[in-house]
């Protein structure tokens, strides 16, 4: 699987957990309520347009902000298609609880920010117009230009973070206390 993926460490509640844990029969249970409480989480960060730990993502660059206007109107940071949202998903592997979206090429761009210099392939683009030189008494000309190709360059990509994945503090000991409730249940249910 592969995509943007958080792998989930509570080591300050590590040894409550697994007590925990180890009262249930079957600890996907468990596990399965902090996933859910992963995935709130991440889908409040798109509501909120924060960070999981509350912080606000910084807002976009002017220009890009009127070219998304004009393209996607209403829609909001990290909202194009819709897709990033969308394709966030938690999961179980052992003892593990994992948040991570679907192998999206910008996701982990978006989650962890970009700061360096890139090559852009060899593409072809609309062009609005182009300057040559003409053989009519050697002056520099305008003429119209429809597609063409535009060779491979390097650029500086910056690109700030904007985390929509994580378990922050505050969660885990509401987490814990959620999990006590849950085994409460069990026991009273005739789980032990």
């Amino acid at each position: 699987m592969g995509g943007t993926r958080i792998v989930i460490d509570t080591r300050k509640a590590q040894s409550r957990l697994g007590e925990l844990l180890a009262r249930l029969r079957e600890p996907r249970a468990g596990l399965a309520l902090i996933g859910e409480r992963l995935f709130r989480r991440a889908k409040e960060s798109f509501e909120k347009q924060q960070s999981p730990e509350g912080i606000p993502w910084q807002p976009l660059s002017k220009r890009y902000a009127e070219f998304k206007a004009q393209r996607r109107p209403g829609r909001r940071i990290l909202e194009w298609s819709g897709r990033l949202a969308g394709e966030i998903h938690w999961g179980i592997e052992g003892d593990t609880v994992f948040i991570a979206t679907s192998p999206l090429p910008y996701a982990a761009i978006h989650q962890y920010g970009i700061y360096d210099e890139v090559t852009v392939r060899q593409h072809r683009r609309r062009v609005k117009s182009r300057d040559v030189w003409g053989r009519w008494e050697g002056r520099r000309r305008k003429i119209a230009y429809g597609i063409g190709f535009v060779g491979p360059f390097t650029r500086l990509l910056v690109m700030p973070a904007r985390p929509y994945l994580g378990f922050p503090a505050v969660d885990e000991e509401a987490t814990i206390k959620e999990l006590e409730d849950y085994f409460a249940r069990e026991r009273a249910r005739g789980g032990e």
